[in-house]
């Protein structure tokens, strides 16, 4: 009985850890890949919450926020991503909120304040998931947080269809955000 216990415990054990995404000594892109099940070949790059704020008071570029504990915004990453490498993005500044969302520290605060103004109104108790705002010299040009639509069985939401408009919307963001870059450094 004891051996059958013990082989029951080391399977269980071993089980576990392989289950876990191993992420140590990773560049950010393969660390990213891991995480969300995307590319190797991707344009995200983990960013501090200081990192972030620089950005949105005073910094130009594309900040991706999202949780790999979600379902939805696996998925949504995963379209993001194939219109990132579509349009030649070379990179995305990754923050995941939870790691500050409810603990109301000064950097929170700071950064819901300048949020704020770009949020639904359920969106008003925090960061939601995924999100994606494009800046240009320290001014919001564009956000979008819009999802896969919602219903009780994940795979009925994520039809071919929703994807598509989901991507589309995107692209189109993406296009504008590059075509504004362009024209405030030539025009």
């Amino acid at each position: 009985m004891k051996k059958v216990v013990f082989l029951f415990f080391m399977g269980l054990v071993l089980f576990t850890g392989c289950s876990v995404k191993r992420t140590e000594g990773l560049s950010h892109s393969e660390k990213f890949a891991a995480e969300y099940s995307v590319d190797e070949d991707n344009p995200f790059e983990y960013t501090t919450i200081d990192e972030i704020l620089y950005i949105f008071e005073h910094g130009s570029g594309i900040v991706f926020f999202g949780d790999s504990d979600s379902e939805w915004c696996l998925i949504c990453t995963e379209v993001l991503n194939e219109a990132l490498v579509e349009q030649e993005v070379s990179l995305v500044y990754y923050y995941n909120p939870k790691d500050i969302q409810g603990k109301n520290t000064k950097e929170y605060q700071q950064l819901m304040k300048i949020l704020e103004k770009n949020m639904e109104e359920e969106d008003s108790d925090g960061i939601s998931s995924p999100d994606v705002y494009f800046i240009q010299d320290g001014k919001i040009m564009a956000h979008s947080n819009d999802t896969i639509p919602a219903s009780d069985r994940l795979d009925e939401a994520l039809i071919n269809q929703n994807k598509k408009k989901l991507k589309k919307k995107y692209l189109e963001l993406i296009a504008q955000y590059k075509n504004e870059k362009k024209c405030t450094n030539n025009c």
